[in-house]
């Protein structure tokens, strides 16, 4: 899990997770998936820790699509890494 800081600037909403590629050292494409450790909710009540884990793992689940999508190349041009 990461902070949230030090990724591309988001735009709009709460961001808690990214996707994105990396080519390793044998020229494969490889997704990775970062998903914010600290979420900040509009209210604290009794229950703020287990909504803030359930959101963490729809947000895990969420990017882990984004992931799927890299390795099968939809939406993704595994030539230049990026997204058409």
């Amino acid at each position: 899990m990461v902070d949230g800081k030090g990724h591309r600037e988001q735009t709009g909403g709460n961001p808690t997770g990214f996707c994105c590629a990396i080519r390793d050292n044998d020229n494969r494409i490889k997704p990775v998936v970062f998903v914010r450790q600290n979420i900040v909710l509009a209210t604290d009540g009794d229950n703020a820790e287990e909504v803030k884990a359930a959101l963490r793992l729809l947000v895990l689940l969420h990017e882990l699509g984004h992931a799927e999508d890299i390795v099968k190349g939809v939406n993704f041009n595994h030539t230049s890494i990026s997204w058409p």
